[in-house]
C-alpha cells in the first residue's frame, strides 16, 4: 500500500543550419536569399526520457506558452506546409539564482549543449508543488516535492534534488558548448529552465512534425547535436551545425569551419 501525505511548503541526421552569419541571433529569424527560397534555423535534439527511450527532431525549435501551434492533417502551419510556424524560437530560457538574486535571460541553441532536468516542473504561481511524505508499506518513509496536475500526481525525492520554487521553470544541469580552458571540459551550470512551452521538430523516424510538451516529468534530458561550431559556405552563406558535411549541397563550394562568437 502507498499513500501521500501532504505538507505545506512552498534521430543518423542531416543537421543544417541554413542561415545568413550576419542575421546569426538568438531569435534565429529565417533569411531570404536570392533564390527566392527562404531557409530556417535549423537544430537537431534528441531527447532522452526517464525510461531509457530516445528520439530525435531536427529544424527543432521553442514554441512559449501553453498552447502549442497545431499543424493541420497536412502537416501545414498555416501557408507554409511541412514548415514550423512563425513563432518558433532559438533560445530557451534560463534562469540562475544566487546569493544575491538571480538572473533571467534568453539563452541561444548555439551556446546549448545539454539539458539535463534534475527536479519537477514548478508549476504555476497559484498551484505550486508542495513538500510531503512518500507512505510505502515495509519501507521508511520519505520526504518528497509533490505535484498534483488533475488526476496525475508526480514528485522526487527531497531534499536530494533542487526544490522546484520557480513557477514556470524546472531545476536543470545545462552543459553550454563553452569549453573551460583550465579542465577542457564543456562548462556546466545548475539552472532553472522555462519549461512551460514545448520543443517542435521534425521526427527523423517518422518523416512528420511534432511537439513535445517539456513540462512532463517524463523529459529527462535534451541533447542538442552540435558542440558550438559550425560551417559556412563562402560563396551562398550557408551555414551548417554539422560537421559531416564537407560541401554545400546547393552549389558545392567547400565549407569553411567557423567559431560561433
Amino acid at each position: 500500500m502507498t499513500s501521500f501525505n501532504r505538507g505545506s511548503g512552498s534521430f543518423p541526421m542531416l543537421i543544417v543550419l541554413l542561415l545568413a552569419a550576419a542575421a546569426m541571433d538568438s531569435a534565429g529569424q529565417a533569411v531570404q536569399f536570392a533564390d527566392g527560397l527562404t531557409y530556417n534555423s535549423f537544430y537537431a535534439v534528441t531527447v532522452h526520457t526517464d525510461d531509457g527511450d530516445s528520439f530525435t527532431l531536427f529544424d527543432a525549435a521553442y514554441f512559449a506558452g501553453e498552447t502549442p501551434p497545431w499543424p493541420d492533417a497536412a502537416g501545414s502551419f498555416g501557408d507554409r506546409p511541412g514548415a514550423a510556424p512563425d513563432r518558433m524560437n532559438y533560445f530557451m530560457w534560463v534562469r540562475r539564482v544566487g546569493d544575491k538574486g538571480a538572473l533571467t535571460y534568453p539563452l541561444s541553441f548555439t551556446k546549448i549543449r545539454d539539458i539535463r532536468f534534475i527536479g519537477p516542473y514548478g508549476g504555476i504561481a497559484a498551484d505550486e508543488p508542495v513538500v510531503g511524505t512518500l507512505q510505502v508499506e515495509g519501507q521508511q518513509d520519505r520526504k518528497i516535492t509533490l505535484r498534483e496536475d488533475g488526476r496525475r500526481v508526480s514528485g522526487w525525492f527531497f531534499p536530494d534534488q533542487l526544490e522546484p520554487s520557480v513557477p514556470s521553470f524546472t531545476p536543470a544541469v545545462l552543459t553550454l558548448t563553452d569549453v573551460d580552458p583550465t579542465t577542457g571540459d564543456n562548462v556546466r551550470q545548475t539552472v532553472y529552465v522555462k519549461t512551460d512551452g514545448f520543443i517542435g521538430g521534425i521526427d527523423e523516424d517518422f518523416g512528420t512534425y511534432g511537439l513535445l510538451w517539456l513540462r512532463h516529468d517524463g523529459v529527462e534530458r535534451l541533447e542538442f547535436n552540435h558542440d558550438g561550431t559550425y560551417v559556412r559556405c563562402p560563396l551562398c552563406g550557408s551555414i551548417f551545425f554539422d560537421d559531416r558535411n564537407e560541401t554545400c549541397p546547393f552549389d558545392g563550394t567547400p565549407l569553411v569551419p567557423q567559431l560561433v562568437p
